[in-house]
Formats: C-alpha cells, sequence, structure tokens
C-alpha cells in the first residue's frame, strides 16, 4: 500500500510540473494567435492519444515487467535528482513562468509563428507522463490504463492556457520537483531490487541528503525559456540523461537481486545498500556541481594584481 502511494503521489506532482511548463508556453502561444494555438495544441493532443491508446492495447507484460519498468522509473527519478542537485547548488536558476511567458510571448510576437512551439511543448510534457506512467505502470503490473490517465491529466491541466493569460497559481518548483525526484527514484528502486529495497527509508535517506545539500539557488540569472528540443530527443534526455552516475547506481541496484546473499535480497542490509548508493550519488554530485560552479565564479571575477584589481 505504500509504494502505491508513493506511486499515485509521484505521477500526479509529475503531472503537475509538466502541465505547469507546458501551460506557460502555450498561454503564451495563445495570446499571440489564438487559433493557431489551438490547431496545434488540438493536432498535439491527437497524436499522444493515439500514442496512449496504443499503449494500452500492446498487450499484457511478461516476466520481465517489473524490472524494465522500475529500470525506466529509477532512471528517470535519478535525472530528476540531479536536477535537484543542480537547482540546489546554484547551477541552475530556478524558473519563473511570469517571465518565460512574458518572453515567449515577444518572441513569437516578433516570430510570428506560434503553432511549432506550442506543439512541442504540449507534446513534451505529454511524452515524459506517458513515460514516467509507463514505467510505473509496468513496474506496477498495471501497464493499461495508467499512461492514458497520466495523458488525461496533463491535456485537461493545459487546456485553460488556450485562453491567452498569463500564469497565476503556480508549484513552488524547487520542492515539487524534488518531491518527483524523490518518489520516483524510490519506486524504481524497489521494483529493480525486487522490493529489496523499502521505499520509505529511500524516501527519508534522499529527503535528507537534499537538505543538507549546500543551498546556493541562482535566483539573479535569467529564467529559462521553452526548451526548442524535439520531443521525442525530450523524452530520451529525460529518461538516459547524460550523467554517467546515474547508470553507475542504476546498474548496481540492478544486480541487488542477483546478489549471493540472502540478507540483501530479502532482509534490511538490501535497504541500507540501496540507500548508500544513491545518496552517494547525489552528494558526489553536489560536490561536483558545487566545485564547478566556484571554477566558474573564479574565471569570472576580477583578478587581483599587485596594483589592485583589475578591471
Amino acid at each position: 500500500m505504500t509504494v502505491l502511494v508513493f506511486v499515485l503521489c509521484a505521477a500526479v506532482v509529475l503531472c503537475a510540473v509538466e502541465s505547469q511548463e507546458a501551460r506557460t508556453v502555450l498561454a503564451a502561444a495563445a495570446s499571440v494567435r489564438r487559433a493557431d494555438a489551438a490547431i496545434a495544441a488540438a493536432g498535439t493532443a491527437a497524436l499522444l492519444v493515439a500514442a496512449a491508446v496504443g499503449l494500452a492495447v500492446a498487450g499484457s507484460p511478461g516476466s520481465w515487467a517489473e524490472t524494465v519498468g522500475g529500470g525506466i522509473v529509477l532512471a528517470a527519478g535519478l535525472q530528476w535528482l540531479m536536477w535537484a542537485v543542480r537547482r540546489e547548488t546554484g547551477e541552475v536558476p530556478l524558473r519563473d513562468e511570469a517571465a518565460v511567458f512574458r518572453r515567449t510571448s515577444a518572441a513569437l510576437a516578433s516570430a510570428g509563428a506560434v503553432r511549432g512551439p506550442a506543439a512541442r511543448a504540449l507534446a513534451r510534457a505529454g511524452c515524459e507522463a506517458l513515460v514516467v506512467a509507463c514505467g510505473l505502470g509496468l513496474a506496477m503490473e498495471r501497464p493499461a490504463w495508467w499512461p492514458a490517465s497520466a495523458l488525461a491529466a496533463v491535456l485537461v491541466a493545459t487546456a485553460p492556457a488556450l485562453a491567452g493569460r498569463g500564469p497565476r497559481a503556480v508549484l513552488p518548483e524547487r520542492a515539487a520537483k524534488a518531491a518527483v525526484a524523490v518518489l520516483l527514484t524510490a519506486v524504481g528502486a524497489y521494483a529493480v531490487t525486487d522490493a529489496a529495497a523499502d521505499p520509505r527509508v529511500v524516501v527519508a535517506v534522499l529527503a535528507g541528503t537534499l537538505v543538507v545539500v549546500p543551498r546556493s539557488v541562482n535566483a539573479s540569472a535569467p529564467a529559462p525559456t521553452g526548451e526548442r528540443r524535439a520531443p521525442a530527443r525530450a523524452a530520451l534526455d529525460f529518461v538516459v540523461g547524460r550523467d554517467a552516475a546515474v547508470w553507475w547506481a542504476v546498474a548496481l541496484l540492478l544486480a541487488v537481486p542477483h546478489l549471493p546473499w540472502e540478507p540483501v535480497r530479502r532482509g534490511p542490509a538490501g535497504t541500507l545498500l540501496t540507500a548508500a548508493v544513491l545518496s552517494a550519488t547525489t552528494l558526489t554530485a553536489a560536490v561536483r556541481h558545487r566545485q564547478g560552479n566556484s571554477r566558474d565564479r573564479a574565471a569570472a571575477a576580477p583578478e587581483n594584481t599587485a596594483e589592485g584589481v583589475r578591471p
């Protein structure tokens, strides 16, 4: 029951976060040309619904489903965890939805074309929701209706954006995305270790790890605007990412059910090993990004000389 609660919470918050970001771009497009934005959104929604229906009728999963689904969820959760670390260390600025709306509206008004950005924003949110929901469904052996439900939530949440109004109430980005990262990672670890890792302990350890990460939020940097990557590439990066530490952690946890020691496969040692691997991955990433930020600031700072500070 605890795992199911974590799964549902992760799915709900993920859909809310993805919908919020897509809604901002779609609203900016609708504020410039509402008809074109609506056409782009309708076409994209039709393709996403077709993909969800295809996943629903693909067939019942085999014995591989839990491991494959857990691997997808674990990899996605760890990628979100790496981004959460980057936000905490100041490498990635917090997203300002109002600023994104203003800049996107100005850029689209200048370019005169809104269909492409509107379609990409909705497609990216829908694809990422489908990927994670598919992984969660496979891991929990409920693959048929989960992707369709996640997609429906995203489409319903983004539909008001066609009114063309700027963002009103927004989710707290840092807390919401950190929650998604921690919950997805815990559920994925539970699935790939064949229930050797207690998800409650993993959630507690990862939440504590993020708390102790040195916080240096980059609030002065420009707010990120909409991505121009293709939705398929964005969904691939969402799971695969570019951090090798993620895949070392995934490989280690996939090996846990095959270890020759029974206390690791079925006892508290499995939970401790999983928590240690995940917290070490998180802290190592935090130290690496923190050091990289320090080097960047040192390179950008004025050089001290005997005559004083060089301009």
